[in-house]
C-alpha cells in the first residue's frame, strides 16, 4: 500500500497524542496539534495564493502555418500580498503546439505588481483557432495538493496555409514572359512603345516621330501600348465526396497550399487574382486592389472546408460570368474523368487558358498500399487534357509539394 503524506501527518500526529497522554507529557500535545494542522494550513494558504489574480493573452490575429507566433501572457496580483510558487498556461486547441517556455513558473509576485511572460505558438495547420481558457495552478508547500483556475480569455487566431516556391506555372506569352494583355492607346500615354504610323489629321502634334518623319520625308506617329499585369484565377474543389487522406496529407491541404502558392506567384508578378472556392459557404472571392484580394483570399483559405454538396461542373455555372473571358484559370481538384474533361472544355470555350492540377486520390490515403497502376487513369486523364491545350500536372501525396515540383518544372520549361 502506498503511504500518501497526509497519512503520514494523520498517523503522525495520532502516534504523538497517544504517547503524550501515556507519558503525561503535555509538550507532545502541542507537538500533535501542530502536526495535525500542518494540512488544513497549506490547502487554505495555496487556496488564497491564487485569488485576486488576473490573466490576460496578447497574440496577433493572423498567423501562418508551421511559423512561430509570438504570444504574451499577462498575470496581475491585484492584491496587497505577495504570491509565491505558482504557474500559469495557455490551454491551446489541437492543431496548435507550444514551444517549452510556454508552461511559466511564478516563483513571486509582489503587491500590485503586474509582470508579461512570453513563448512561441507554432500552428501545425492553416485554419481558425478559438483560444479560451487560461489556467494558474499553484502546488502547496507540503506537495499535497494542487490547486487550478481557469481564467476565461476567448480570442480567435485565423492561420493562413503556408505557401511554397513555384516554377511559373502560368501559360507564358511567346517571347516568354508572363501572361499580359496589351492594350493600345490614341494617346501620348502609354508605356511601351508598339511603333510608327502615318499621321492623319486629329493625331496629337506631340506624338510626332520627328526623325521618322524626316527619314520618310512623311509625317508619323508613335504608338504606344500599356502592359496589364496579370489576372488569374484559381478555382478550388471543395466537393465531400471526392477529397481523400487526414491531417496535412490530405488533398484539401495540399490543394489549399497550391492555391496559396498560385495566390503568391501571382502576386509576385504584381497581378490580380480572384478565388473560386463553393462549399457550405461560398469562400469565392473576386478581382480587387492587389493587397486587398490577397488578405481575403487568404482568409477564405484558412477557412475552407470540403464540405460541397454541388459537383465542380456547377460551381462553375453559377459563376459563369465571372469565369468568361477572366483569362488564365487554374483548376485544383482531385476529380478525373470525361466530366471533368468537359469542364475544361468549357472554361476554353468562355475564353479561358486553362491550367489543370490534379491530386491523385488514391496516394493520399494513409493506410492504402497504392501501386502504380491506380495513377494510370490520372495520368490518362492529364494527357487528354494537355492533347486539348490544357496545361496539366498530376500531385502524388505520398511526395511532398516541393518534390512534386520536379516534375512539374519538366512540364513548365
Amino acid at each position: 500500500m502506498r503511504v500518501h503524506k497526509w497519512h503520514m501527518l494523520i498517523w503522525g500526529s495520532l502516534f504523538l497524542f497517544t504517547v503524550g497522554f501515556v507519558l503525561h507529557v503535555y509538550q507532545l500535545f502541542y507537538m500533535a496539534a501542530a502536526w495535525g494542522l500542518l494540512a488544513p494550513l497549506s490547502y487554505l494558504l495555496t487556496r488564497l495564493n491564487l485569488r485576486n489574480l488576473e490573466l490576460s493573452r496578447s497574440l496577433p490575429s493572423h498567423a501562418v502555418a508551421e511559423e512561430r507566433v509570438p504570444v504574451g501572457l499577462t498575470v496581475n496580483n491585484r492584491a496587497g500580498r505577495r504570491r509565491f510558487l505558482f504557474t500559469l498556461e495557455d490551454v491551446l486547441p489541437d492543431g496548435l503546439a507550444a514551444s517549452d517556455d510556454a508552461y511559466q513558473v511564478v516563483l513571486d509576485l509582489g503587491p500590485y505588481e503586474r509582470r508579461t511572460f512570453y513563448y512561441q505558438l507554432v500552428p501545425q495547420r492553416r485554419g481558425v483557432y478559438r483560444l479560451s481558457e487560461l489556467k494558474l495552478t499553484a502546488p502547496d508547500l507540503l506537495g499535497m495538493y494542487d490547486f487550478s483556475r481557469r481564467l476565461p480569455q476567448p480570442q480567435e487566431l485565423i492561420v493562413y496555409p503556408k505557401t511554397i516556391a513555384l516554377p511559373n506555372l502560368w501559360p507564358p506569352t511567346p517571347t516568354g514572359a508572363p501572361t499580359r494583355t496589351p492594350i493600345r492607346r490614341k494617346t501620348n500615354q502609354g508605356m511601351d512603345l508598339h511603333g510608327v504610323r502615318e499621321y492623319v489629321p486629329g493625331d496629337d502634334l506631340r506624338r510626332i516621330h520627328w526623325k521618322a518623319s524626316a527619314h520618310t520625308n512623311t509625317l508619323v506617329v508613335t504608338e504606344r501600348e500599356e502592359q496589364h499585369s496579370l489576372a488569374a484565377t484559381v478555382i478550388l474543389d471543395l466537393s465531400r465526396d471526392v477529397h481523400a487522406g487526414e491531417g496535412n496529407r490530405s488533398t484539401l491541404e495540399y490543394g489549399v497550399t497550391l492555391a496559396a502558392s498560385l495566390l503568391a506567384q501571382i502576386s509576385r508578378q504584381r497581378g490580380t487574382a480572384q478565388l473560386i472556392a463553393s462549399g457550405t459557404h461560398d469562400w469565392s472571392v473576386p478581382f480587387a486592389a492587389q493587397g486587398e484580394s490577397e488578405t481575403a483570399i487568404l482568409e477564405a483559405l484558412a477557412r475552407v472546408q470540403a464540405d460541397s454538396s454541388d459537383s465542380l461542373r456547377e460551381v462553375l455555372n453559377h459563376h459563369r460570368k465571372r469565369l468568361s473571358g477572366v483569362g488564365p484559370v487554374a483548376v485544383i481538384t482531385p476529380q478525373i474523368g470525361e466530366d471533368m474533361l468537359q469542364a475544361a472544355a468549357t472554361l476554353q470555350a468562355w475564353g479561358n487558358s486553362v491550367s489543370w492540377f490534379s491530386l491523385i486520390a488514391p496516394r493520399f490515403e494513409p493506410h492504402s498500399a497504392t501501386s502504380d497502376r491506380a495513377e494510370g487513369p490520372y495520368h490518362r486523364f492529364t494527357e487528354s487534357l494537355r492533347r486539348r491545350g490544357c496545361r496539366a500536372y498530376s500531385i502524388r501525396g505520398d511526395l511532398s509539394l516541393a518534390a512534386n515540383l520536379r516534375g512539374w518544372q519538366r512540364v513548365a520549361g
